[in-house]
């Protein structure tokens, strides 16, 4: 079976492979047979989806994509539990693979989850021209990432979609306040999640479209009065920075301006303005690493005309200045830092820190490789070499100190 860049087996659409993978959620929501629809209470805490033992591996789904109502509410095709509430790891490292969600190995069920969830309710299949194939099929007749967003937000206010997963989705989006808790009445913990969706949707429904996107243009307009709140959050959202829909405005800024100064956009693939940041500072084919763009950064904002994008940058980098500096002596601060940190980068080779693509292909052909045996003619020449230093001709020239 061919191999993703993850490491994963990769998913393919005759019913051949797909036997092959783990059974995406062919679950009972609570063990039973019980119809979904006559479900009211919660989940069993130690284990909210189990598999029920009547369900074998013909009920598996022949295809490896589906729209998005599929994915979120009961089917024909999915007559359990939907896929974007599997409880196998490796099924939602599928979904997040084939819709170019970039991922740590090391993310839990639930934080890989969160993330497709995010994805899905955003809208953000739409939002590439170039969208991989199972975006494509997620969009549908959408021809925009707000009608995606629409579409989701009918499903999960349909009473077809069980409580629980509704208060994850809303958990997921860490948007506002906390779902409800679930000794309260299902029909008030829905009231509470199908309000906070509500709010959700209308964040999105007025999301700017003229934000900067050059980072010296993002740390010049942070302090400014024109650059509202709403302008924030877009900044954050373009480059996926998680933030609470309700966090304060001096959050928002002291979170993009570190994300910006510690050049973490090349750990953001699949970010549109990661990737644009990312694309500035990109000489050949080699993509920067995160040193590269935090000099870049530095030495542009070192030619700003104001105090506030120096000032932002010394901040989130733990450089010392003075409320009462002029901007001649912070421009001299943080001219002297950027020398600092060219030196230090030259004396480290010229990468610090690598991109998550280059961890996942490094962890993929590991794996590939291993177990890498050794040849005959290598072990030989180890042991050899082993006796040779180790014999008494070569221990007697040697002096203990």
């Amino acid at each position: 079976m061919p191999v993703l860049a993850n490491g994963l087996p990769a998913l393919a659409d005759d019913e051949a492979a797909c036997e092959s993978l783990a059974p995406v959620l062919p679950c009972a929501l609570d063990g039973s047979s019980t119809p979904h629809s006559q479900i009211d209470t919660g989940l069993s805490a130690s284990h909210p989806f189990p598999i029920p033992a009547s369900v074998t591996s013909s009920s598996r789904p022949p295809r490896a994509f589906f729209d998005l109502q599929a994915a979120f509410v009961p089917s024909a095709q999915f007559p359990y539990v939907p896929p974007v509430f599997s409880n196998t790891v490796s099924e939602i490292q599928h979904l997040l693979h084939h819709h170019n969600i970039k991922f740590s190995l090391v993310l839990s069920l639930e934080s890989c989850r969160d993330l497709l969830i995010r994805h899905l309710m955003s809208g953000a299949c739409a939002a590439h021209p170039n969208a991989p194939p199972a975006c494509q099929q997620f969009c549908g007749s959408h021809r925009s990432p707000l009608e995606i967003s629409l579409d989701a937000f009918g499903l999960c206010t349909n009473s077809k979609m069980h409580i629980d997963h509704l208060e994850r989705v809303v958990h997921a989006l860490d948007f506002t306040e906390a779902p409800a808790p679930s000794t309260r009445p299902v029909s008030l913990r829905r009231q509470t999640a199908s309000r906070v969706l509500k709010q959700y949707l209308d964040y999105l429904s007025n999301r700017p479209s003229n934000v900067p996107q050059d980072p010296d243009a993002i740390l010049s307009s942070l302090d400014r009065e024109s650059f509202k709140k709403r302008d924030l959050r877009e900044v954050a959202s373009l480059h996926g920075i998680h933030f609470v829909y309700q966090t304060t405005t001096d959050n928002l800024r002291d979170q993009i301006a570190k994300h910006i100064c510690h050049g973490e956009c090349v750990l953001g693939e699949g970010n549109a303005g990661c990737e644009y940041v990312v694309a500035m500072y990109r000489s050949g084919p080699v993509a920067p690493c995160q040193d590269d763009i935090r000099v870049g950064i530095f030495a542009a904002v070192a030619q700003a005309s104001s105090v506030h994008p120096i000032r932002r940058v010394l901040g989130a980098n733990e450089i010392p200045y003075k409320s009462s500096d002029t901007l001649r002596e912070l421009r001299k601060e943080l001219t002297k830092s950027t020398a600092k940190l060219r030196e230090a980068n030259r004396a480290r080779g010229g990468r610090s820190v690598r991109t998550s693509t280059q961890i996942l292909q490094q962890a993929s052909s590991a794996k590939e490789r291993w177990p890498e045996l050794i040849p005959e003619q290598t072990k030989d020449q180890l042991v050899s070499h082993f006796r040779q230093v180790t014999s008494t001709a070569a221990l007697q020239t040697f002096t203990c100190v």
